[in-house]
């Protein structure tokens, strides 16, 4: 039972991606497509200038310089409302709002400055592979030292990627969840919510395709990192806006059935740990064969051999007290 149980995992996973590699080529949402046949392309947004939110205040940004080297086949052929965009595009056209690290450099925090009371200090170890946060569990840095910091701070709506060391966990964060900073190994990335969903681009940096490009730049550089700086020229697949909802509402839907299904698979996982206790168990209370009332009973049977183990010492005995008189005489 185990061992069936075992080779359900990878199942899930190949599971949902595939349906992530399916979502983001554009073929869940044909049918959504032939239904909007004159929906304006992705294209068109992309180019266009977005305005920041009244009084947003965007974290200043350094140029990146050069460029990156990615893979062809981190970039399957997408439908042709659709488009790639980089991160540096997106930002400079407004649809990114902003995206930034938890690197405070000289004043990143020390041991001592983290206690029972605080501001909410994430870093990779707080999310797990299926795009959950533990903000509850997270440590607490104390307010004077955070208010220290200008980078990093996360909030309600952001999606979080992990990039230094445990490279590529996503999880967005609720949209109710205050003002949060992150660590070293984790980046946020905040949008125009109502050009680019939220939820599409968790989903977008779960998917294959991001991926993809973040193992090509540990390839090249046999490290557990990406840096932002990296990152900036990755590309994400850009649909028109109403199919990004389409999309994120059946993704949602077989995640929530993937996630249901390895939530049984770990009580039963469990109840098999125990199975082989349980059959113990019976065993020694005589339950997995039937009683015979026939049987000798153990406590005969026992004072027999021990009758009989008994007899023999005697024998034993006396043997070598013959062979002794023996020798004597």
């Amino acid at each position: 039972a185990k061992e069936a149980l075992d080779a359900i995992p990878p199942l899930l996973e190949k599971f949902r991606q595939s349906v992530l590699a399916a979502a983001f080529r554009g073929d869940l949402t044909a049918a959504w497509r032939a239904k909007n046949p004159d929906v304006e392309p992705a294209s068109v947004l992309a180019l266009q200038q977005h305005q920041l939110p009244d009084e947003y205040q965007r974290l200043r940004k350094i140029r990146n310089k050069g460029t990156v080297t990615l893979p062809d086949d981190a970039f399957p052929d997408l439908p042709t409302t659709w488009c790639y965009r980089s991160v540096n595009q997106l930002y400079d056209s407004g649809i990114i709002l902003d995206y930034a690290d938890g690197n405070h450099g000289s004043l990143y925090p020390r041991k001592a400055e983290f206690g029972p009371s605080g501001v909410t200090f994430v870093t990779a170890t707080q999310i797990d592979e299926r795009g959950r946060i533990d903000l509850a569990g997270a440590p607490l840095l104390n307010s004077e030292k955070a208010h220290q910091l200008k980078k990093g701070w996360a909030r309600g709506g952001d999606v979080l990627l992990t990039h230094n060391a445990t490279v590529g966990r996503t999880a967005r964060v609720p949209d109710d969840a205050g003002n949060f900073l992150l660590g070293t190994s984790a980046t946020f990335y905040r949008t125009q919510s109502d050009v680019l969903d939220p939820d599409y681009l968790y989903f977008a940096l779960t998917a294959p395709s991001w991926q993809r490009q973040l193992r090509s730049i540990m390839e090249q550089t046999t490290r557990n990192q990406v840096s932002i700086q990296k990152q900036a020229f990755f590309g994400i697949p850009f649909a028109p806006f109403g199919e990004q909802r389409a999309i994120v509402a059946l993704l949602k839907r077989a995640f929530a059935w993937a996630d249901a299904m390895e939530d049984s698979l770990t009580a039963a996982l469990s109840n098999a740990a125990s199975l082989n206790q349980s059959i113990l168990a019976k065993a020694f209370r005589g339950e997995l064969v039937p009683q015979d009332p026939t049987d000798e009973p153990a406590s005969v049977l026992l004072e027999r051999i021990r009758a009989e183990r008994e007899a023999a010492e005697a024998a034993k005995k006396a043997s070598k007290k013959n062979k002794r008189r023996g020798a004597t005489a």
